[in-house]
């Protein structure tokens, strides 16, 4: 009886003495995968063997690619990569220690969009179909002004820079709309005919133009702000708005009827 008592506190004394870390879900691991998402100071990987961990960077997280040191911000989405650090296998997370960046296919891609379908955009570039993800994405106009994926039409000429993982899939990150114009946006002509909440102007210098209006589009006549039905076929006229040189229209800001 004494022996076995003796056993069990000794038993105990191991317990309480053992690192708690001999018990913890953590422990030190490597991961490769491709980015998913990212957020403030963390991503999600899509891994290999392990499904989806959370990657949490630090002030000493080392990130390099091509042996080159590269920021949190220098991580795209489809980013393959491989992972070494601190691995909490019950809450699914990383406290990732180094960060090797392995993709080689980044850059930029230029075409002509034949689809757009939400956030995914069909781009045609020498022959071939890209699908280009737009969902986590900086979008601009030729002259680097802001603008949304909804601005975009089909038969715009875009340049993609992104991930490219696979040979017709590019995951963007930013989006450069080469016919929508940030200047040359004022328009003087005649109106030739109206349809719709559009018209067809007969501009001086660029041709027929289709005048495109919306419900933030301001009309005004001899300083007063009027409506849409003040404008008609005849009408003498000048249009302020973003102008789409590949397709020939305006998204009209103001409209000035003469």
């Amino acid at each position: 009886m004494h022996a076995y008592v003796k056993s069990l506190v000794v038993a105990l004394a191991l317990a309480l003495v053992l690192p708690t870390a001999a018990f913890a879900s953590t422990t030190t691991g490597t991961f490769s995968g491709f980015v998913q998402s990212i957020g403030t100071d963390s991503f999600i990987l899509q891994t290999k063997n392990r499904y989806q961990q959370t990657i949490n960077v630090s002030s000493g997280t080392v990130i390099t690619m091509k042996g080159k040191t590269e920021t949190f911000s220098d991580i795209m989405v489809g980013d393959q990569m491989t992972i070494k650090g601190v691995w909490d296998k019950t809450n699914k997370n990383v406290a990732a220690e180094t960060i090797i960046i392995n993709a080689t296919k980044r850059g930029w891609v230029t075409g002509t969009i034949t689809g757009i379908n939400g956030t995914t955009i069909s781009l045609l570039s020498k022959g071939t179909t890209y699908s280009v993800d737009a969902s986590n994405v900086k979008t601009i106009r030729r002259f680097n002004a802001s603008m949304k994926v909804s601005d975009m039409q089909i038969g715009d000429v875009l340049q993609v820079q992104g991930v490219i993982p696979t040979s017709t899939s590019i995951t963007a990150t930013t989006i450069k709309d080469l016919s929508l114009q940030a200047r040359h946006g004022q328009f003087d002509g005649t109106v030739q005919s109206v349809s719709g909440s559009s018209f067809a102007l007969q501009s001086n210098h660029r041709g027929v133009q289709t005048i495109n209006t919306n419900s933030s589009t301001i009309y005004k006549h001899k300083g007063a702000v009027v409506s849409f039905s003040s404008i008609t076929a005849g009408s003498s006229v000048r249009v302020y708005g973003v102008w789409n040189n590949t397709n020939s229209n305006v998204t009209a800001k103001l409209v000035i009827i003469k």
